[in-house]
């Protein structure tokens, strides 16, 4: 997911899953700051070291939960495989610059895109091109 404003997508990753997924789905929020996931999702913070969130990451797969969403911020490519095992359906928040090859390389094939227009929410999902 891209969002423009980059805060936009900070404060709609966490409500994503019941906004586009049967509410029975269990989701888990993942972040690394104190920001609180939605109301129907559990949240758990990452350590401060980004090198240690892979590890973090791989260790909630045993709870086999529905959906995913992730907002981690740095280098992607040491942990985006990793939160893609932790659940079915994953939301990741990626920067409007990034590489998409590196999202590709994790198993992420489409884009969804929110901007807001004014008092508008404005959205697209689109196949990931790189």
């Amino acid at each position: 997911m891209t969002a423009k404003p980059k805060q936009l997508g900070h404060d709609i990753l966490p409500h994503l899953p019941i906004l586009l997924l049967d509410p029975s789905w269990r989701s888990i929020y993942v972040n690394a700051v104190d920001q609180k996931a939605a109301g129907e999702a559990f949240s758990i913070q990452m350590p401060k070291e980004p090198d240690k969130w892979a590890s973090e990451l791989e260790t909630l797969r045993a709870f086999h939960f529905d959906v995913v969403t992730v907002d981690l911020t740095g280098n992607a490519d040491s942990w985006a495989s990793s939160a893609l095992d932790v659940a079915s359906v994953a939301f990741l928040l990626w920067p409007n610059d990034a590489d998409r090859r590196l999202a590709w390389e994790a198993g992420i094939r489409w884009e969804l895109h929110l901007e807001m227009d004014g008092a508008r929410l404005d959205w697209s999902l689109e196949p990931l091109h790189f």
